[in-house]
């Protein structure tokens, strides 16, 4: 795609399409200077390579405020409208700079529907995972199914902070959240995706199945998670009377820069885990250019126009050394496999285009009463870096709590522990009672013959026991011997598989 770019005579075009409603944090009023300043960075990088090229930029909007549900949710059609109208004027450029809504980048990329994109497209958002593998699209921003694995591979690690999870409450506000709230929180709800189908993982949908959690003792799980921010979780606490001391809450608030300028822990942060990018390098809250209105979106359309021009000018002095022959063509993705630098911080692009990133996992120290990280999770690798190794953490043992909660209704395993020792103790008194009955009253019977040699006593064959009587000959003993008890029980022998022999004298 960006060969037949190189290839014309054109400049070197990008459609900025964008909202133009002024209410999300990507409308172009807050995006359009950022995307002037990384034309102009280039610009520069350009002449300190000897090349002559220039990126320009054309800026098309769509405004949704005239319909029942604004924003991203009406925004469908509207990436398609501007698509026809580009060809139309023949100008669909080199390369597409947004939108960042998921519904209008979807209708751009999905093969089924039956668009044919010329152009590939860099998105700052299209967080969802209908936008997955899409050859044509490079996502700047963190897409779901990357927090999704986060949170799946995580709660599954055994850490020094903490025993692997089976468990966990995923709560989704009955109110319309943020797009990348909606998309996140859809990932983790979606029944054919991973982290439902390999997780055990139960929906909390509204404040009231939220709080009844909350407030069980027989609750399904310790771990909450929910995307916001600290207000978010403030509100929360403000609806059930006691937090049980055994539940962590992860808020997935990933761009929100602030935990770094303002270390001081907010309040009811405590039994919170914070999920985050790392630390960007622009100004959060600066004044100038950008009017207050920075953030990970604006910086996300700036930095697309840096991969852009990097792309492009990695490919111009590929050529040059080659003496103007054609490389290997590019991939439908060209902007698959990068890494680079910019207002956003460092970034990486797998091969499908989607950011990996290195995401702090921040929680409130009991010592400092500050903001602390506790570990980075590496979604290239999904894998966690422990980077404090004495946490001061809220829980018992300054150790994040298990899955599965220890009630007092229930069972807890030290309950299940004693009952099976306790029942083991019993069956073996009583087996030993048993053995020692029986032998007590062996012992009684052979004390009442006691008198009697025990050779003198022997089983009678079968064969004899229809032919012989139980004869009793010449005791030795005298009547008198015997207590009338025995004597009543030797007149009374008649057993046939006994007798007594030769117990007379020779």
């Amino acid at each position: 795609m960006l060969d037949d770019c190189l290839a014309s005579d054109r400049t070197y075009t990008m459609n900025v399409v964008l909202l133009e409603d002024n209410t999300y944090e990507w409308s172009r009023p807050f995006v359009q200077a950022a995307v002037e300043q990384a034309i102009e960075e280039d610009r520069q990088t350009n002449i300190d390579n000897e090349l002559n090229f220039n990126l320009t930029a054309n800026y098309y909007g769509f405004d949704t405020t005239m319909y029942n549900r604004q924003g991203c949710g009406s925004s469908t059609c509207e990436g398609v409208a501007i698509l026809k109208l580009l060809h139309s004027k023949n100008e669909v450029g080199c390369v597409m700079l947004g939108p960042s809504c998921t519904y209008a980048t979807f209708q751009l990329v999905d093969d089924e529907i039956g668009l044919n994109l010329s152009i590939p497209i860099i998105s700052a958002g299209s967080f969802g995972l209908s936008c997955d593998y899409k050859p044509k699209l490079t996502r700047i921003l963190p897409p779901a199914r990357k927090i999704a694995d986060l949170l799946l591979h995580f709660s599954k690690e055994l850490l020094d902070f903490k025993e692997p999870w089976t468990q966990v409450y995923v709560y989704k506000k009955s109110t319309i959240p943020p797009e990348d709230c909606f998309w996140y929180i859809n990932a983790l709800e979606a029944a054919s995706a991973t982290f439902s189908s390999s997780f055990n993982r139960e929906m909390l949908r509204g404040e009231e199945e939220l709080t009844k959690a909350l407030e069980a003792k027989d609750r399904f799980s310790n771990i909450f998670i929910l995307c916001g921010k600290p207000h978010d979780v403030v509100s929360i606490k403000s609806m059930v009377e006691v937090i049980p001391e055994d539940v962590v809450f992860i808020l997935l608030d990933i761009y929100n820069p602030e935990y770094y300028v303002n270390t001081t822990s907010s309040a009811g942060m405590q039994d919170v885990l914070v999920i985050t990018l790392p630390q960007r390098n622009y100004d959060y809250g600066s004044n100038s250019t950008y009017n207050n209105t920075i953030n990970d979106y604006v910086a996300g359309y700036h930095d697309g126009v840096l991969l852009f021009g990097k792309v492009l000018r990695e490919r111009m002095l590929s050529k040059q050394r080659n003496k103007g022959s054609y490389d290997v063509p590019l991939s439908d993705n060209p902007f698959g496999n990068t890494s680079f630098d910019g207002m956003g911080g460092h970034y990486v692009l797998d091969e499908y285009g989607d950011r990996d990133a290195n995401f702090s996992i921040i929680y409130t120290s009991t010592i400092t009463g500050k903001y602390e990280t506790l570990s980075v999770f590496d979604t290239s690798q999904n894998k966690t870096s422990v980077t404090d190794t004495i946490p001061a953490l809220p829980w018992k043992g300054s150790r994040l709590p298990g899955a599965i909660p220890e009630n007092s209704e229930g069972l807890n395993m030290q309950d299940v522990i004693v009952i099976v020792l306790s029942l083991s103790v019993v069956v073996v008194t009583a087996v030993a009672l048993i053995f020692y009955r029986q032998n007590r009253k062996e012992r009684h019977m052979q004390k009442r013959w006691s008198h009697i040699d025990l050779h003198l006593i022997a089983p009678l064959d079968e064969k004899e026991v229809c032919l012989k009587p139980v004869i009793l000959k010449e005791l030795k003993q005298t009547d008198g011997d015997f207590t009338e008890d025995q004597k009543i029980e030797l007149n009374t022998v008649r057993h046939p598989c006994v007798i007594a022999q030769s117990i007379y004298n020779p």
